[in-house]
């Protein structure tokens, strides 16, 4: 047998003796406290008796030989076994967990750490105050700890509200919810979806507002940019007009817009040749090209987008006697044809007196005078 084993027997036995005076001890209160039988008058000595009882029935209860392993020990109610107990006279009380830390009037205290280990049965031996620094606040997004907090172990002790009142929405397309007291700190607990009453469109020749309210329910529309509170412009063929200076887009009816620059193709007079430019020269009886510059180009398609008039009041024919002026002073052009009517000798009067008279054939001959209309007779 070896010592420990010896040392462990050694135990057990002091163990045995003490609970056998522990017995002893209750038997003689027992039999002193009514041994000729009670009375009222010894009631009041028979307190004493009581109380004694009790506290070495406690006593008992504490010296309980543990065998299940092996060796003997002394088996007492641990910190973690505090519980209050029935209510007993004050000399007693402490031996029933009354002062244990789980009191309503000792809220503030809580089990140490290891309680199932540590040795005790009050709240000096059993309890430590409860502080805010090992409390955690629950939904961190609605409660932070208070920092002037010290002991306590709830969240109204320990913690304070987050008001959504010092949020600030994360998004442009967000606003504070109108509601007062709302308790949060995140986007989703204090923030909602602007209306599109509160959105312009971006540019007008792209986007046309929607309604402020949804067809189907009536409700507010929500949103903030083009595509919730908008509808897309596209591009239609009169929008390319003039046609002789503009033409549609590839693919028109797909693009957005509603402009020419948006939809159209400019079309330029770099190809068109003017009317009467006969040898292409640029340069006509009725019109002349426009020229382009370093800064602009002609736009278009017909003589007056593409040229220049040369009007018949800047042209004088060379035959004043055979012509005569059209009354018309509007009239393009820069040859006798163009700008004059023809004088037919027909319409002359010859003087016969003078012995003249018309030439044969006279309404084919253009003249106005003796010498281009007339002969002699004979």
């Amino acid at each position: 047998m070896d010592a420990a084993t010896v040392d462990v027997l050694v135990f057990s036995m002091d163990v045995i003796n003490l609970r056998a005076t522990v017995d002893a001890l209750v038997t003689w209160t027992l039999s002193s406290s009514c041994g000729h039988g009670c009375g009222d008058n010894d009631f009041a000595g028979s307190m004493d008796v009581v109380i004694l009882r009790a506290w070495m029935r406690s006593l008992r209860g504490f010296l309980q030989v543990d065998r299940h392993h092996g060796r003997s020990a002394i088996k007492s109610f641990g910190c973690s076994k505090v519980t209050p107990g029935p209510e007993l006279p004050r000399t007693t009380r402490h031996l029933h967990g009354l002062n244990s830390c789980v009191k309503s009037h000792w809220k503030d205290y809580g089990l140490k750490p290891d309680a199932a280990n540590v040795m005790g049965n009050s709240r000096e031996e059993c309890c430590d105050v409860k502080k805010c620094d090992t409390f955690e606040c629950p939904n961190n997004t609605q409660w932070e700890p208070n920092p002037k907090a010290v002991v306590g172990s709830t969240i109204k002790q320990c913690c304070t509200k987050k008001m959504c009142d010092t949020h600030t929405c994360s998004k442009d397309s967000l606003q504070k919810k109108p509601v007062k007291g709302l308790q949060g700190s995140t986007d989703d607990e204090c923030c909602e979806h602007k209306f599109c009453t509160a959105w312009t469109c971006s540019d007008k020749t792209k986007w046309v507002h929607k309604s402020a309210q949804h067809g189907a329910t009536n409700l507010d529309r929500r949103g903030f940019s083009d595509e919730e509170c908008c509808d897309e412009k596209y591009c239609l063929a009169e929008i390319c007009d003039p046609a002789t200076q503009w033409k549609g887009k590839e693919g028109l009816d797909k693009i957005q817009g509603s402009t020419h620059e948006q939809c159209c193709e400019k079309i330029f007079c770099d190809d068109f040749v003017c009317d009467t430019d006969v040898n292409g020269t640029g340069v006509g009886t009725q019109w002349y090209k426009r020229v382009d510059t370093n800064t602009y180009k002609w736009q278009g398609s017909t003589n007056e987008e593409c040229c220049l008039p040369i009007y018949c009041s800047q042209y004088t024919t060379s035959h004043p006697t055979r012509w005569v002026r059209k009354k018309d002073a509007s009239l393009h052009g820069s040859t006798d044809v163009e700008c004059y009517d023809p004088l037919w000798c027909s319409e002359y009067c010859c003087d016969k007196q003078s012995g003249l008279e018309l030439r044969p054939n006279a309404k084919q001959h253009q003249g106005s005078t003796d010498e281009e209309c007339c002969v002699k007779i004979g």
